[in-house]
């Protein structure tokens, strides 16, 4: 009976040229660090629990890899490289002159979601420095980064910096009480991010528009066929070729007549040339379509809509293709909002520019692309006439067609009686 052996999951096997590439790599960066001062520590793939737990580790214990001892005590495969070196400078090394400058080149271990995908093997390569302070050696950490970053072969990249400090320092120019900041449970700022993926720049946290990537090529190609076509009606005039012996120049108009001196005197000749326009135009338009498909618009929203054949369910399937985009955009730009409005209530609060207090926001984007005035004209009608009909009550009719809630419609219940008495008058 065979039975088949697997890596556990999360885990793989790695041959030849990926060991390869990751020596290369490895040795590039060992390199750098020694150049640098650094030396080399490796600690145990297995350490206590608790050296996490007391440490304030920001890895959420679920994604530990633990083991049980004989005498009882939880145990984990290192998830991280911090915590134990640090260990080891408060323990081996506290009688060594600082600063200290320590490489390593270990696998952490952390667990993942079942079958959520991903690697329980982490391959860390890194560098701690400990008992230096200031700009000098923040500025030291971030040139190796830099440089350890470019050793790897990266000629593209960028480093983003974040110290609790700046906030801090914020905070004591505001003179902001600790159980404030405390409280706070949102950045203080908003950006909008598109929902096109970065492609120009992935490890950016902001998105791209939805017109780039391939799209801007078709954009260019638009441009070029409607030059074309602009030429081939500027190049496509009536002309008539005369000599001047025929006719005064005066006596004719200089955009239809060319005059010149011809081997006749009576020369003259009339050019009509066929104009090549319907597929050229044609080919435009197609252009334009295939960049409202890649950006999610309706078929006939940037092309012309008489160059569009599809039948009606085609032309369903295209407006529900921009309407699913409008709703993206729309939930993105509602997120951006809601921090937007997060960040004023807290500034203000902090500030004391208002009283403390709880806010709530209502949005109504409508919908948008597939909203068609006739049929809900017909629907309210109809709707009108189940109302006079008793089949639906005032509560039911205000809610279905004003878009309220109940409490809003009872609200409005005395408005909405005299504008049916008006309305019952008027028929009889």
């Amino acid at each position: 009976m065979n039975i088949p052996i697997n890596t556990p999951e999360g885990t793989r096997d790695r041959l030849f040229s990926e060991c390869l590439e990751r020596r290369q790599v490895q040795s590039a960066l060992v390199e750098l660090f020694r150049r640098r001062g650094c030396t080399e520590v490796i600690t145990p793939e297995v350490e206590y629990y608790d050296l996490f737990v007391q440490s304030g580790n920001p890895i959420p214990q679920e994604a530990m890899l633990k083991i049980i001892d004989r005498s009882g005590r939880i145990m984990v495969m290192r998830p991280d490289c911090t915590a134990p070196i640090a260990r080891v400078a408060a323990t081996k090394l506290k009688h060594l002159p600082l600063p200290q400058r320590l490489y390593y080149q270990q696998t952490g271990f952390r667990d993942r979601l079942a079958h959520g995908g991903g690697s329980r093997e982490i391959a860390q390569c890194g560098v701690e420095m400990i008992g230096a302070v200031g700009e000098k050696a923040d500025l030291e950490m971030v040139a190796m980064a830099v440089d350890a970053l470019r050793c790897c072969g990266l000629a593209r990249f960028h480093i983003e910096l974040g110290h609790a400090g700046f906030y801090r320092a914020l905070a004591g120019r505001m003179k902001m009480p600790r159980e404030e900041l405390e409280r706070l449970d949102g950045p203080l700022f908003a950006y909008f991010k598109p929902l096109s993926a970065n492609s120009v720049e992935p490890s950016s946290a902001l998105g791209v528009s939805v017109y780039s990537g391939p799209t801007v090529d078709l954009i260019l190609q638009a441009d070029e066929q409607w030059q074309q076509l602009r030429r081939e009606y500027k190049t496509g005039k009536r002309r008539m070729i005369i000599d001047k012996a025929v006719m005064d120049a005066s006596q004719a108009d200089d955009e239809i007549y060319e005059y010149g001196v011809f081997s006749s005197k009576d020369f003259f000749q009339f050019i009509n040339p066929e104009i090549r326009d319907d597929p050229l135009y044609n080919g435009f338009q197609r252009i334009l379509q295939r960049i409202e498909f890649n950006v999610g618009l309706a078929f006939g929203t940037i092309s012309d809509p008489q160059s569009v054949e599809k039948t009606a369910t085609e032309i369903l399937a295209a407006k529900q293709r921009q309407f699913v985009t409008e709703k993206a955009i729309q939930a993105a730009f509602q997120s951006t909002l809601d921090d937007l409005i997060y960040a004023m209530d807290a500034w203000c609060d902090l500030a004391r520019l208002a009283p403390a207090g709880t806010y709530s926001v209502d949005y109504n984007w409508g919908d948008g692309v597939l909203d068609d005035p006739e049929t809900k004209r017909q629907d309210m009608a109809m709707g009108l006439s189940l109302l006079n009909a008793s089949i639906i009550g005032l509560v039911e009719y205000r809610m279905r067609y004003f878009g309220e809630d109940e409490k809003t419609a009872r609200k409005m219940l005395p408005d909405m009686e005299d504008v049916t008495d008006d309305e019952e008058d008027e028929v009889e």
